[in-house]
């Protein structure tokens, strides 16, 4: 059996916004995240804004913005 061909990379201009539905409330959903956020190894929590649904944490000198919504 022959293995699949290599990929060259992503398409360009393709962007994984990494969406995902979780079956819970708004509240439990955030604090859940911010649990697993704080516990990953080399992840540094920045900031939260729970009113508005964000954290914003530091990975491998990358800023990110991590968004939950209802």
């Amino acid at each position: 059996m022959a293995a699949p061909p290599a990929s060259a990379g992503p398409a360009s201009g393709t962007i994984d916004s990494g969406d995902f539905t979780v079956a819970d409330n708004i509240l439990d959903t955030w604090n859940t995240i911010g649990q697993i956020l704080v516990r990953l190894d080399g992840v540094q929590y920045e900031s939260r804004a729970q009113m508005l649904g964000i954290y914003a944490v530091r990975y491998r000198g990358e800023r990110f913005l991590i968004r939950t919504q209802a």
